[in-house]
């Protein structure tokens, strides 16, 4: 099985020759392998300090860019994570796989504008899905709507009647049900079986996976509002662009994401570039922090007060197919 970094350098390595082709500067790579260990990240970016590096892609693990970040002698070194999960709280430290509250804010207002204020919101009671429902709740509540049931499940349910039934009791005209893959494939069957089938569902990213489309009856989607960062085929972003290009570079299908954070990872850095003869650390950094709209591979991209954001786009799922939604939703 490939490891995660060398997915990763194989859509940096993508980068650096897209550059190269366009008329780029000549850029060095320098790597290091910190092993995926917090301990060892702190020599590494010390390491690459020592050889001039002017950005750091990477590290790849949350704990590991944590300390790279508070090993660097010049804070200004911006490092980004494509993998890491977690928002870093250190300065010029950015990471591209964290959860993006904007889609649920954007769902909220586009339920209070199709006339549905009595909301129940059902999400597993981990961190990144109580935020989810957290920004949703607020929204929902500025737009002029009400959560009726806040209804957290344990992670490990595979029953949902209760939580259900706490739902219905609420008298509830639509459900926010932010979820995993693993988890929607179990619950959305359910909610037609325990009597909520005919309630408006408005769903996270993961409701519009490939995955779930593929396992799921398509009658049981059928009709659900769900946000992705990601809409395949549209113009607004570089996705079909970087499969291309990727399928073209490996002859073989594109079957996971993380070519792609890292090509994204790197293209913010190349698009940061000073116009000088010599950038350096400060110039990247300046550079990355006025980044806005942004058209990467795994979506549109905004760095805004060190955290990197995407744009939510809304989709409804019909036949199986997601059916874009216009700009302000109908």
């Amino acid at each position: 099985m490939i490891q995660y970094g060398e997915l990763v350098r194989q859509g940096i390595d993508i980068a650096l020759a897209e550059h190269q082709q366009q008329g780029g500067r000549a850029i060095e790579l320098v790597t290091v392998d910190d092993g995926g260990s917090a301990g060892r990240a702190g020599a590494a970016v010390d390491e690459l300090e020592r050889a001039g590096v002017i950005a750091v892609i990477g590290p790849l693990l949350p704990e590991a860019l944590a300390s790279a970040a508070a090993a660097r002698d010049d804070e200004r070194l911006a490092l980004l994570s494509p993998t890491a999960p977690d928002r870093p709280n250190a300065p010029h430290t950015y990471a591209l796989n964290t959860e993006d509250v904007r889609g649920a804010r954007a769902l909220a207002e586009y339920t209070v504008q199709q006339g549905r204020r009595r909301v129940g919101v059902l999400y597993p009671r981990t961190a990144d899905f109580r935020e989810l429902a957290q920004a949703f709740g607020e929204a929902l509540r500025t737009a002029g709507g009400e959560v009726t049931a806040d209804v957290g499940y344990d992670p490990a349910t595979t029953t949902f009647a209760r939580p259900i039934e706490q739902l219905l009791g609420s008298g509830v005209d639509a459900v926010y049900a932010p979820a995993p893959e693993r988890i929607i494939r179990q619950l959305a069957p359910q909610f037609e079986y325990y009597g909520l089938g005919g309630v408006p569902l408005m769903g996270s990213d993961a409701w519009t996976s490939d995955e779930v489309l593929r396992s799921v009856s398509p009658r049981v989607l059928e009709g659900t509002v769900a946000t992705t960062a990601l809409p395949r085929g549209s113009s607004e972003v570089a996705w079909d662009r970087f499969v291309g290009l990727y399928e073209a570079a490996h002859r073989r299908t594109l079957d996971t994401p993380y070519p792609a954070l890292g090509y994204d990872a790197t293209a913010l850095v190349l698009g940061a570039l000073a116009d000088g003869d010599s950038p350096g650390p400060a110039d990247i950094a300046r550079g990355l922090a006025g980044t806005t709209a942004f058209r990467g591979a795994t979506g549109v991209l905004s760095l805004e007060d060190g955290t990197v954001t995407r744009k939510p786009f809304l989709v409804r799922i019909q036949s199986g197919r997601l059916v874009p939604l216009p700009e302000g939703g109908s």
